[in-house]
């Protein structure tokens, strides 16, 4: 009788056509005298893309009263296994904000508000900004860039 460890070598073929549990299945190993049973379970899962439409790389807010018309971005996010969670985070020279951007028809939209210390005008100077989607799976894609938020050379 054989008392020693054997290696087993699994493999799940990713181009499977969908994301979703894979069926599971149900190997037997046997050797003189004995034999053991093993279930497979196996997942498929692909990360989502992201396409940035906006923002662009310079902004002009026009200061009305006491705001500013926000930072708009928008991006269209494809993926096999919704739900997703986008989020949307930029930061300036005078903070960072963090928002869940809002699914519009094929877009995810959300606007930021570039006020960040709070004085009423817009902070102006370089905004990093990221985008983030995450699927049901907990895979994730990921876009960034930079604004260049100014008030003196905008026409």
């Amino acid at each position: 009788m054989y008392s020693g460890a054997v290696d087993v070598t699994v493999s799940v073929d990713r181009t499977w056509p969908i994301e979703g549990p894979v069926t599971t299945e149900r190997v037997t190993f046997s050797a003189t005298g004995t034999s053991a049973a093993l279930e497979l379970d196996a997942t498929i899962a692909r990360n989502p893309t992201v396409t940035v439409r906006l923002p662009g790389t310079t902004h002009c807010p026009i200061v009305i009263g006491a705001g500013a018309n926000p930072l708009v971005a928008s991006a269209v996010v494809d993926d096999e296994s919704p739900p997703l969670s986008v989020v949307w985070r930029v930061t300036g020279p005078n903070g960072t904000r963090s928002i869940t951007m809002s699914p519009r028809g094929a877009e995810w939209r959300g606007s930021v508000v570039l006020d960040f210390d709070g004085d009423g005008t817009p902070d102006t100077g370089l905004h990093n900004w990221t985008i983030v989607a995450t699927d049901a799976f907990g895979n994730q894609a990921t876009e960034t860039g930079r604004t260049d938020v100014q008030t003196r050379y905008c026409g």
